[in-house]
């Protein structure tokens, strides 16, 4: 992982709990997601971890509409 993804993600970490904090976590995840598809492919660990991790925040703040 890049120096600034995991820089982004380790400040949302320190926001603190709400549906903002998820909802910026889930911005970040799919954005990483995307990145990893296009240097490693669809099949690749690191895309599905980045998709899992934004799907299950989308479930906890109840917002699908990234994943239609």
């Amino acid at each position: 992982m890049s120096p600034g993804i995991k820089a982004a993600l380790d400040l949302v970490a320190e926001l603190g709990g709400g549906t903002e904090r998820l909802r910026t976590e889930m911005r970040l995840q799919t954005a990483l997601g995307q990145a990893f598809v296009s240097m490693s492919g669809f099949a690749s660990d690191e895309t599905g971890k980045a998709f899992e991790r934004a799907a299950e925040l989308s479930d906890l703040i109840g917002d699908t509409s990234q994943f239609i």
